[in-house]
């Protein structure tokens, strides 16, 4: 059975409407949207360089800002990602709480450590540092209250130089090597030049030596045609 409550149905209708606007926004002031409170004045962010490949190393990221004063006591908390720009990927996060800031003092700086595993490659590895600063306890999405990005470039494993002096010092080896060929050349082609007039002393001598015996044996043949001549000419008197 329904019952009449005399009022007509527009009426019924716009007390209904009534209800609700205040229920929504009771509801709606539990969860006043703020203006940010804090503002980042400093990042700074301390790292080994060169860093080793393959190997875990911290980033400390130090966080310096100050907030102002709010209607309630706000607990602040900072965080900070690591993402890998070339891969797009977040390689860690980190929290350190804040706590309350008064009035007397509005300024604050954090340390927050993030542990990151280097790549196993002698690079330039880009990283961005974010960082979060958020304005209650519980890190969800509507408690940030500001944030900002800072881009490094860490040295992966180290960079062989050649230097001046190591240039300098293989330039001297080969000219050292460039005149000890040459030195070798030069005393073959004097060995090859000094073989020649030996070999036409030794053509000389036997020149000369053939002679000689020839001229040996003449006189020798002449010696024995004239003294059997003699023998002849002593017979022939007798």
């Amino acid at each position: 059975m329904i019952m009449n409550t005399g009022l007509p149905n527009p009426f019924r209708i716009t007390i209904y409407i009534c209800l609700c606007i205040v229920l929504c926004g009771s509801f709606l002031g539990t969860s006043t949207v703020r203006a940010s409170l804090c503002q980042i004045t400093n990042i700074s962010v301390n790292y080994q360089q060169p860093a080793p490949p393959n190997q875990q190393i911290q980033l400390s990221t130090v966080v310096s800002g100050m907030c102002s004063p709010a209607e309630q006591q706000v607990f602040y908390t900072a965080r900070v990602d690591i993402h890998d720009t070339a891969r797009n990927q977040i390689l860690s996060m980190a929290s350190v709480p804040i706590g309350y800031l008064m009035l007397q003092q509005p300024n604050f700086v954090v340390t927050v450590p993030n542990v990151v595993t280097t790549p196993n490659v002698v690079a330039s590895w880009q990283l961005a540092v974010v960082v979060y600063l958020f304005a209650n306890f519980e890190l969800v999405a509507n408690g940030i209250d500001t944030s900002t990005v800072d881009n490094i470039s860490v040295q992966v494993g180290t960079v062989q130089i050649t230097t001046m002096s190591s240039i300098q010092t293989t330039m001297a080896m080969i000219a050292t090597t460039t005149s000890s060929t040459m030195a070798q050349s030069t005393s073959t082609i004097n060995e090859a030049l000094s073989v020649e007039p030996i070999w036409q002393q030794v053509q000389s001598i036997g020149l000369l030596t053939a002679a000689a015996i020839i001229t040996i044996l003449a006189l020798a043949f002449l010696f024995k045609l004239r003294k059997s001549r003699s023998k002849s000419a002593s017979g022939g008197s007798i």
